[in-house]
């Protein structure tokens, strides 16, 4: 899997959302889901127990300096990501697309910024 990019767009003040849509070639099932903005990192989740622990598990690298800010059983999970470093960050999205939703070196990035409003 390539780089999908800078992710500095997740920085606290910046006024920008980059959302990242990724699934493996061919599948019919709506991609699986990454927000990065104003100091947050936000993506679909997919369990009903505690994130921290399941992520662990599931070889997702948690950020250092970053925290739980919140999460709903089968819909999202968010963490504040403003303290961590851009390098963290990046292997954090990097480890969910692989770790947590499984998907290979070929999978399809989709990749869109918006200004937020």
């Amino acid at each position: 899997m390539e780089s999908v990019g800078s992710t500095s767009i997740a920085h606290n003040k910046n006024g920008w959302c980059t959302l990242i849509e990724a699934s493996e070639p061919g599948d019919s099932q709506p991609p699986f889901w990454i927000q990065l903005h104003a100091g947050m990192l936000n993506f679909q989740y997919l369990d009903e127990e505690d994130p921290e622990s399941v992520l662990t598990e599931e070889g997702v690298h948690i950020a250092s300096g970053s925290t739980l800010a919140g999460w709903e059983s089968n819909l999202f999970c968010t963490f504040d990501v403003s303290e961590a470093a851009e390098q963290e960050i990046e292997h954090m999205v990097r480890t969910v697309l692989e770790g947590y939703y499984g998907l290979g070196e070929n999978c399809k990035i989709q990749i869109s910024t918006s200004e937020l409003t």
